[in-house]
């Protein structure tokens, strides 16, 4: 399958906002404060710039890291778009290894049955599509959608688009 073909797949998403105070003592959150850059960042993601988009991600997640902690949710979210940006440009090595990471990172905040743990896992599942490894994308769909139908319920409409 050529790259890129199963962009679709792949989930998006944003945890919920943590709160912090920025200049003057205006409360703001990580996700406000950061949302300049991670924009910038899916504009040039979705212009193909990806060699632009690359250091702001990165820079994101360096962030997250030092301000929040390695093991803070919100990280899973900039690795799981480092992924993306990644399995876009068909570097699958790079795209698995920070989709696995993302995918520890909320099990271990949330436990294997939340929604956020779904989409990791969906996200996972399409990366695997790519490459043509059918019968690790078909557990990991079959995976995310029992997650998905015990965290919001069968009938959810989250469940019929991941």
């Amino acid at each position: 399958m050529e790259k890129g073909v199963a962009p679709r797949i792949a989930a998006s998403w944003s945890l919920d906002d943590r709160w912090s105070f920025g200049c003057a003592g205006r409360a703001r959150t990580t996700t406000q404060r950061l949302g300049s850059l991670n924009n910038l960042a899916s504009l040039y993601h979705i212009q193909g710039r990806y060699a632009d988009a690359e250091p702001l991600l990165k820079r994101s997640l360096t962030i997250k890291e030092k301000a929040l902690g390695p093991d803070h949710p919100d990280v899973a979210e900039s690795l799981n778009n480092l992924a993306e940006l990644y399995r876009i440009q068909g570097r699958y090595d790079d795209a698995e290894s920070f989709y696995q990471r993302s995918l520890r990172l909320l099990e271990k905040t949330f436990g294997p049955d939340h929604s956020h743990v779904a989409i990791a896992v969906n996200n996972l599942a399409a990366l695997y599509v790519e490459q043509g490894s059918y019968a690790f994308a078909e557990a990991l769909f079959k995976r995310s959608l029992a997650i998905g139908e015990k965290a919001l319920g069968p009938d959810h409409p989250d469940v019929a688009y991941r």
